[in-house]
């Protein structure tokens, strides 16, 4: 997290101790962190005896409004193809285990669409950033629980899930090993770890994709990347792409959005999802999804 504030650095440091500091080039600012924040400190004193004043809104705080506006604008009023072809596949591998009673954790729920699939195959837990969507998902989906935060730091009881579920939320996370260890250690022993994010060399080298917002963050990874991020904690019972999408290039054709939505309007939605099957399995989908088992190795939090 960074959180910004304008201070007199001579008082701040009078009564909390720095665990480092340096100067940017322009000796405009110093940098700091003080209990584990990254703090940015201005080099002329306010006023006397200020110490810590005015503290302007922290980068969590912008990016949760930033996801609040984003769930309320895209997922409210409906999912896209890619999201319902992501929760098709999670409900498929769900569909396997025949239980009824699974203990899910969906990270990132936005507006709790796919939470109110979820509950079908037992008790949910959904955490999110958004807390205006996150209001109106519990009175829509009033079977489920809903924490407000980052799974990072919501308190939840270790081991207490048979399965967590992200859909597009990984690269959007700070710390991508913390995250990865923090699922695992709330999953149950043998616990399911069930992933969609964006297949990074298919965005990059067949998509037009505009640049982040200036409130998101956004790391993409790779078949291989992902495989080495969840290797130490998961093992891979599945990895797969899946919603094929190209807007440049001769995969633009096959992937068209039309050639599936006239198949899927005159001969069915089977027809769709077996056009779509080759270039799934061949890597050029969108999305990466990904199923891992939780190895029954250590944990490196201590919640």
């Amino acid at each position: 997290m960074e959180t910004y504030a304008w201070v007199a650095p001579t008082e701040m440091t009078k009564g909390l101790a720095l665990a480092e500091t340096f100067g940017d080039p322009a000796g405009e600012i110093t940098w700091g962190r003080i209990a584990g924040l990254r703090l940015r400190f201005t080099r002329d004193c306010i006023g006397p005896g200020l110490g810590c004043s005015s503290m302007v809104q922290t980068s969590e705080s912008r990016e949760a409004a930033y996801w609040d506006q984003w769930n309320a604008e895209n997922r409210e009023r409906g999912q896209s193809e890619v999201s319902h072809r992501q929760a098709y596949f999670v409900r498929k591998w769900l569909d396997q285990s025949s239980r009824r009673d699974l203990r899910i954790l969906e990270v990132g729920c936005g507006a709790g669409w796919f939470v109110d699939q979820l509950v079908e195959y037992g008790t949910v837990t959904g955490v999110d950033l958004s807390p205006t969507v996150l209001e109106r998902a519990r009175e829509r989906v009033p079977q489920a629980t809903f924490f407000t935060g980052d799974v990072l730091d919501v308190d939840l009881p270790l081991g207490s899930f048979d399965v967590i579920v992200g859909l597009e939320v990984l690269s959007h996370v700070e710390d991508h090993q913390a995250f990865i260890a923090r699922v695992h250690d709330l999953l149950a022993d043998g616990g399911h770890l069930m992933l969609a994010t964006q297949n990074r060399p298919v965005l990059q080298n067949h998509c037009i994709i505009a640049p982040p917002h200036p409130d998101q963050r956004r790391r993409w990874f790779s078949r291989d990347e992902l495989t080495d991020l969840t290797g130490e904690y998961f093992s891979t019972v599945r990895l797969h792409s899946a919603t094929p999408l190209a807007h440049k290039g001769y995969r633009h054709i096959p992937t068209a959005w039309w050639i599936r939505r006239g198949l899927e309007k005159y001969l069915g939605p089977a027809w769709a999802r077996a056009w779509a099957w080759p270039m799934e399995w061949a890597g050029w989908g969108f999305t990466l999804m990904y199923h891992g088992k939780k190895k029954p190795n250590g944990s490196r939090t201590t919640r």
